[in-house]
């Protein structure tokens, strides 16, 4: 029945009485309870296919979910086959869920509940006094994956690690991920000093023995697959609900804080921080990031920021607390995780999370822990987690800016946040005049920039993306990752240079105060940008471009709040804009062979000042002008409006209105234009 749910090219799909009949012959399946007669495998088998079914069923749309019992249902089954023989837990869900803003329906099996409970009081104290005398950097992680096969350690562990503040995170003596990661690449198996079978999750029947322990490994792996498969089917299932639906259910899967004396909800941060399989681990977090996208207007009741004094709580607090546990659960799976695929999805859900949050309706502090705990990560040898880390601060800086707390953040000293050793910061990027040295623009010292305009070194964050932009790669710094092709050449990877660069953007339209005193410099990396071979590289050039043109805008329009002593000076703005126009910039305006290059660089000319333009020499005003014109009979619409645009704001420079020899040839261009 489940492959007959799969869609095939070119031949039409199952007919919609036939697929309510197999959806709900699926959903009785996911359901029923396992009966004596039936062995572990045979009904992990079982509830594989009844999922594979689902997941058909809802693929490409065609089947969406629009009635509540309906949605209820299946959400129910999928969040009891998320936790199926993951050890240590044991949890009764009801036949379906209800929205409902507090969470339910979780509670653990009473009988379970008992067993682990003399174990919790009996090994607590033992696992802290061999973690005091023996426990290396990095060994958090493994130990978060421990299992004996007992299901009293495991609810020890899950316990241990629920308890857990943010702040015994960072304070704690092995928050640097970099031993762990470093066994990972070289070959050696993080989980290979455990006695039991979880080092390896696979299907295959030739790994197994007819031993006892064979077999139980055997019936693990069946379980996890179980789980991966309800996770993969929750996916689907996310994209078939509408938002303003599914953000009903948002109490039955993201963790909130425990109240006074109660367990914590189970949620998918459950099987994040305890599923023994990173697969599995990787594919709540991907659930979770989706569950996270698109959330903005619905976290944006969440208030916290002012102290309630009332006889109930709201709705408001009780969100506001929910995003305070979400971060707090996610910096503890950063710390504990030592598989990069899975560690690569653990920041994606921090940054989609740091996006949708109103963190200026919460308390300061948890943007803080964030930057703080992401900085080693920048180093880390696989190129995904410092790509998804530079997405991370990108989301950081571009969420509600400026934030008061961010403009902190970025104030600070490079060794700030970082752990006693200090040697989380990458190496190549320690000298503030490194950077500043290989550009022709460097002379310039930042003091001699107008007093308030930024920091007498550059940020920590400035400083890296452009060291990433311009500075050839470091032998320690190499990746193995093959799936890039870039990694022979000079620079760092292109997918690491292009993340920078638009983290630099984002920072130069966010907080470009910070940025102005550097002025010259970043325009330099724009133009470089723009000389590449690389299309993408030189987009993101074209844009960096534009964000600096913008910023200079701002600040000099009249109800600017910036004072004039602040502001970059218009000769220093004549020099940024002479630069461009001899540099790259007319070359990519008029061979590009990319309209959206085209279009971006139209928009970075339309960025200019007018106050500079009046002092540029007139055959640079010509020559604006003049390309402007020309992209104007562009066959592509977007260059074409983009130009236009440009025209339309070069018409209200005061130059160009007041003098009779205007060097506009002629306006026959826009009216001979349909």
């Amino acid at each position: 029945m489940a492959n007959l749910c799969l869609s095939v090219p070119g031949q039409p799909y199952l007919d919609e009485s036939y697929r309510s009949v197999c959806f709900q012959t699926f959903l009785s399946v996911l359901q029923s309870s396992k009966t004596s007669d039936v062995d572990d495998i045979t009904f992990c088998m079982l509830l594989q296919s009844a999922l594979k079914g689902v997941q058909s069923l809802l693929n490409g749309g065609k089947m969406k979910l629009i009635q509540t019992d309906q949605i209820g249902a299946l959400l129910a089954v999928l969040k009891k086959c998320m936790f199926h023989g993951l050890p240590g837990l044991s949890i009764e869900v009801p036949t379906a869920l209800y929205p409902a803003p507090l969470p339910q329906y979780d509670k653990r099996s009473p009988v379970k509940q008992e067993q682990s409970e003399p174990a919790t009081s009996k090994q607590t104290g033992s696992r802290r006094k061999k973690c005091k005398g023996k426990q290396k950097k990095g060994e958090f992680g493994e130990e978060g994956r421990e299992d004996s096969g007992d299901a009293g350690n495991e609810s020890v562990l899950g316990a241990d690690m629920q308890k857990l503040h943010l702040g015994d995170v960072q304070s704690s003596p092995c928050p640097d991920p970099r031993p762990r990661v470093s066994d990972v690449c070289a070959g050696k198996d993080p989980l290979s000093s455990h006695p039991t079978g979880w080092k390896r999750i696979s299907s295959s029947e030739s790994e197994y023995s007819d031993t006892e322990g064979g077999i139980q490994s055997k019936v693990r792996s069946y379980q996890a697959n179980v789980r991966q498969g309800a996770l993969a089917c929750f996916l689907s299932t996310i994209k078939s609900i509408e938002k303003r639906v599914l953000y009903g259910y948002w109490s039955a899967f993201v963790p909130d804080a425990p109240g006074i004396g109660s367990p914590q909800s189970v949620s998918l941060m459950t099987i994040a921080l305890k599923d023994p399989s990173p697969k599995t681990r990787a594919c709540a977090l991907q659930v979770l990031s989706a569950f996270l996208e698109g959330s903005k207007q619905f976290l944006s009741v969440a208030e916290d920021a002012n102290d309630h004094k009332r006889a109930f709580t709201p709705f408001s607090v009780t969100l506001a607390s929910s995003i305070r546990e979400l971060h707090r659960c996610l910096l503890l799976a950063l710390v504990a995780e030592s598989s990069s695929q899975t560690l690569t999805q653990i920041v994606k859900c921090l940054a989609n999370l740091v996006s949708n949050a109103p963190y200026s309706r919460l308390k300061p502090g948890l943007l803080t822990r964030v930057w703080n705990q992401i900085k080693p990560y920048i180093s880390h040898k696989d190129v995904n987690v410092r790509v998804s880390s530079l997405t991370l601060l990108g989301a950081v800086v571009s969420v509600q800016a400026p934030l008061p707390e961010v403009q902190l953040l970025l104030q600070q000293p490079s060794s700030s946040g970082l752990n006693s050793s200090g040697s989380t910061t990458p190496r190549r990027f320690i000298s503030c005049e490194q950077w500043r040295k290989a550009l022709p623009w460097a002379g310039e010292s930042p003091l001699d920039t107008p007093a308030g305009c930024g920091p007498a070194e550059p940020c920590w964050l400035l400083r890296l993306c452009v060291s990433i932009i311009v500075l050839p790669r470091e032998g320690s710094c190499s990746d193995s990752d093959p799936a890039f092709p870039s990694l022979s050449s000079v620079y760092e990877p292109c997918p690491l240079r292009l993340e920078a660069l638009q983290v630099l953007a984002l920072l130069v339209k966010g907080y470009f105060p910070m940025a102005q005193s550097y002025f010259l410099e970043l325009g330099e990396v724009a133009c470089r940008c723009m000389e590449e071979m690389d299309p993408s590289i030189q987009l993101h050039g074209a844009k960096l471009l534009e964000e600096l043109g913008t910023g200079v805008l701002q600040q000099h329009k009249p109800d600017s709040p910036t004072a004039p002593e602040q502001r970059v000076p218009v000769s220093k703005v004549v020099t940024f804009w002479t630069m461009m126009l001899t540099g790259p910039l007319p070359g990519t305006l008029q061979n590009s062979p990319h309209a959206t290059l085209q279009t971006s660089a139209c928009d970075a000319l339309s960025s200019i000042l007018p106050e500079a333009f009046s002092l540029l020499q007139g055959d640079q005003q010509i020559l604006c002008v003049t390309l402007l014109l020309g992209l104007n009979h562009s066959e592509n619409p977007l260059v074409k409006a983009a130009a236009a645009r440009a025209l339309g704001v070069y018409i209200l420079f005061p130059c160009l209105r007041q003098v009779r020899a205007s060097p506009f040839p002629s306006p026959e261009p826009f009216y001979n234009e349909p």
